[in-house]
């Protein structure tokens, strides 16, 4: 029938364990047995996601083993390449790069460097992760982890026909989940006085990181955006070019918030002690 599931599969009580029953629409019937009842339903969900998405489960085992036999390359000889390679396509920025090579480094090539990349499994990912959060990492180092761990695979996946599946596509467990007062945390903003002392301490101790945290200060533009500046395309202290008369009226707005939408994007000015704490004296 078109349009039919190519998996389906369901669960049955196996003593104190639960049995799983997967049925591909091509092959074998497999069976796995699991220790709770939560276990069964995750992975029944899981196959039934598949056979809906039309996964031919019978052909995948089939080039898994395939692919099994073949020899890829480590993951610390893999990966560098790969991160390379989307820095020269653009799709990844030289900065995030080198954060991400260093994130790597730390936590996920002392366990998983030396294994050939298609031999990973979720577990092997989650691992690396849970010893970052153990040892109490943020959440950047965490996802400086998984988020170049996945598009790896991904653009195996995508470019080189590579039959999956991506151990690093679903980590949810591992992660864990955002706390309320992380997130609050994640848009705190330096204060005036804070960003004025951070400013007079690396004059004396880093001059050279100055003119880098006065415009981020300024401008209020995070690492990458302003590592992503370039001089020749911006004037300082021009000022914007006079906005065109709209063809029909805009709406009323209501409040200081909706008119700025009403007119466009609400720039205020750079403060006056920015511009004075990038000077050099």
């Amino acid at each position: 029938m078109k349009g039919a599931a190519t998996i389906t599969a369901t669960y049955i009580a196996h003593g104190a364990k639960f049995r799983v029953l997967i049925r591909p629409a091509n092959a074998k019937r497999l069976t796995r047995v699991v220790d709770t009842e939560q276990d069964a339903i995750d992975l029944v969900r899981h196959f039934n996601r598949l056979g809906l998405a039309g996964v031919d489960l019978g052909s995948a085992l089939a080039e898994a083993r395939t692919e099994s036999a073949k020899t890829y390359a480590p993951l610390r000889e893999a990966l560098p390449t790969f991160l390379a390679e989307q820095v020269t396509l653009g799709n990844l920025r030289a900065s995030s790069a080198r954060v991400y090579r260093s994130r790597l480094e730390r936590w996920a090539y002392p366990e998983l460097g030396a294994i050939p990349w298609n031999l990973i499994t979720r577990e092997d990912v989650g691992a690396a992760i849970l010893a970052a959060r153990r040892a109490g990492k943020s959440r950047a180092v965490i996802e400086g982890i998984r988020g170049p761990l996945t598009k790896f695979y991904q653009w195996q996946m995508h470019a080189h026909r590579w039959p999956g599946p991506n151990p690093a596509a679903e980590l949810s467990f591992f992660v864990g989940k955002v706390s309320k007062a992380t997130r609050q945390q994640d848009l705190q903003w330096f204060r005036r006085e804070e960003a004025q002392r951070l400013l007079e301490v690396c004059r004396t101790h880093y001059p050279r990181w100055v003119a880098f945290l006065a415009v981020s200060f300024a401008c209020g533009t995070r690492w990458g955006e302003t590592t992503a500046l370039e001089a020749g395309g911006h004037r300082l202290g021009a000022r914007p070019p006079p906005r065109q008369a709209a063809s029909r009226p805009a709406r009323t707005a209501r409040g200081a918030g909706s008119r700025c939408r009403a007119r466009g994007p609400c720039r205020p000015s750079a403060p006056t002690w920015t511009r004075s704490a990038s000077r050099p004296r």
